[in-house]
């Protein structure tokens, strides 16, 4: 009876140092997404039953959004581009109207990574809106 006790706990503790010794998992390298595309369906009665259109969205080799199109009963509702410094800092910001004509953009400065200063202009480049950041640490 001791033999087999002995012998189970001697299987169960080399089982053991056996499982120690396994690599964990790794994460599994997703490809790089170049765009993406979503439409939505909807339910019976509430609409055409066909899938419309619902955003687009595409991405830099980085993985940051460069341009965005939002769509509302099939329709274009907003559309986004956006352009990024070496540092993948989002340094314009455009948005234009279903035509493709500027709406109004954006232009974000950073100092270190941290954005210092917001700057929002008409599509005549007057100045609309100026906002600035002052961090404090510890």
């Amino acid at each position: 009876m001791i033999k087999i006790q002995t012998g189970i706990i001697m299987t169960l503790a080399f089982m053991l140092m056996i499982n120690l010794n396994l690599p964990a998992q790794s994460k599994v390298q997703l490809p790089k997404i170049k765009s993406l595309v979503v439409k939505e369906e909807q339910e019976a009665g509430k609409g055409t039953g066909k899938p419309q259109l619902e955003s687009e969205t595409n991405y830099d080799p980085a993985g940051n959004v460069i341009e965005e199109k939002q769509y509302k009963d099939g329709k274009l509702d907003s559309h986004v581009k956006n352009e990024y410094d070496s540092d993948n800092n989002k340094i314009k910001v455009t948005e234009l109207d279903d035509s493709g004509k500027i709406l109004k953009y954006t232009i974000n400065k950073y100092d270190k990574g941290l954005r210092t200063e917001k700057l929002v202009y008409l599509p005549n480049q007057k100045l609309k809106s100026r906002k600035t950041y002052q961090y404090k640490f510890y």
